[in-house]
């Protein structure tokens, strides 16, 4: 729920236009502020939109299950979300249809803060085509703020792609990682990419070069497959 990963989720919400309604993942919390957010604006979402929330008890008040099924002064354009808890096997199970499967896992930082592995699902007809050879479902692993990601190690072992953060300077190792932390974590995933995200604001200039980053963290995953996160960056997998 901080600011820099939440701040531009109503201006997206806006300016978006979605085929279907949005449907929103994250912390418990992300609902009533984003109802606030779009209220407070007046602000209209060109789709319908409703919004999951991850939380970390399945204790559920009276008052929450009311909120939850009939919000109070819900936004014109919401629709009721649903809470996910934690399952069994230690990983919120946040989505499956014919092609995505979706999982969550908490991670260590100073507030709660989620990491997802999304898997890709492939029919039988897939699976069985005759004279192709298929390839195993790909696999994204998308890490929020973390210090400790262990939580995700089972469910996201083998994956095409890893995005990590990465904080030079006065990086706090309780609650943020460096770049050797994101090294190693993406090498005990056994994964074939890493993309460092969340980079210090000088990333890529004279004061602090792009191999400030890459450097070490190629040195800790044992592969030069490390990339710096840009925007409108694009992967083939």
């Amino acid at each position: 729920m901080h600011g820099d990963h939440v701040w531009g989720l109503p201006a997206l919400l806006c300016a978006a236009k979605f085929r279907v309604n949005a449907e929103i993942y994250g912390p418990q919390g992300i609902r009533d502020w984003l109802r606030m957010s779009l209220k407070s604006c007046r602000a209209k979402v060109p789709s319908k939109y409703k919004v999951h929330e991850l939380i970390l008890t399945q204790e559920k008040s009276l008052e929450r299950v009311a909120s939850l099924h009939v919000p109070a002064n819900p936004h014109d354009d919401e629709l009721p979300g649903n809470d996910i808890s934690c399952s069994g096997d230690g990983v919120w199970h946040v989505l499956q249809d014919e092609t995505l499967d979706i999982k969550a896992g908490l991670l260590t930082h100073n507030v709660p803060c989620w990491g997802y592995v999304l898997t890709e699902v492939k029919s039988e007809a897939e699976k069985e085509s005759a004279g192709e050879t298929t390839r195993g479902s790909r696999k994204v692993v998308i890490l929020g703020d973390t210090a400790n990601s262990k939580a995700l190690t089972t469910a996201g072992r083998d994956a095409d792609v890893v995005v990590h953060e990465a904080t030079l300077g006065n990086c706090n190792k309780e609650t943020h990682s460096t770049p050797e932390m994101a090294g190693s974590f993406a090498k005990s995933m056994n994964a074939k990419v890493l993309v460092l995200t969340h980079l210090n604001r000088n990333a890529g200039t004279s004061k602090l070069p792009a191999t400030a980053y890459l450097d070490p963290a190629k040195r800790a995953f044992g592969r030069d497959s490390v990339v710096l996160a840009e925007d409108f960056l694009s992967l083939s997998l």
